[in-house]
């Protein structure tokens, strides 16, 4: 069975400043996984989409970042994750400018100590306490 790597990503700031600071009804950004190179090991990678309060979606573009990557073995589960506005206050406590660096979201292990969901965690250089960062966790479907 192939090995699972998961890879993290970037946001480039602009899209936070698009849609988080610009955008009056923006409600969050959904990340989802995206297998990107099947074969003898699935690479997933991450993108995002800026949803809006009337439900509406833009995709967002987001750098790889194969470096901050994370391998499990198993059955891999998809799953929305979701970054809201107060995640983002977290991020950039001081507010957005242009000139600051994006959101760096990478994987952070399996979610509630299961093998099937992947969990994030997004990062900035801004955040109160250092080394700090806010969990982006899976939404699975209810299963009812």
């Amino acid at each position: 069975m192939p090995a699972n790597i998961f890879q993290g990503a970037t946001m480039d700031v602009s899209l936070v400043i698009e849609f988080y600071v610009n955008a009056p009804n923006f409600d969050h950004f959904t990340f989802q996984q995206v297998l990107a190179n099947p074969g003898s090991d699935n690479v997933y990678t991450l993108c995002a989409w800026a949803v809006m309060s009337d439900g509406s979606s833009k995709y967002c573009q987001l750098a790889s970042s194969p470096n901050n990557s994370l391998r499990l073995p198993g059955a891999v589960q998809y799953a929305n994750m979701k970054l809201y506005p107060d995640g983002l206050k977290e991020l950039y406590p001081g507010g957005v400018k242009s000139d600051m660096k994006g959101i760096t979201v990478v994987p952070a292990g399996p979610y509630l100590g299961g093998p099937n969901y992947m969990a994030y965690k997004a990062t900035t250089p801004y955040m109160a306490t250092a080394g700090s960062s806010v969990p982006i966790n899976p939404s699975p479907p209810f299963n009812g």
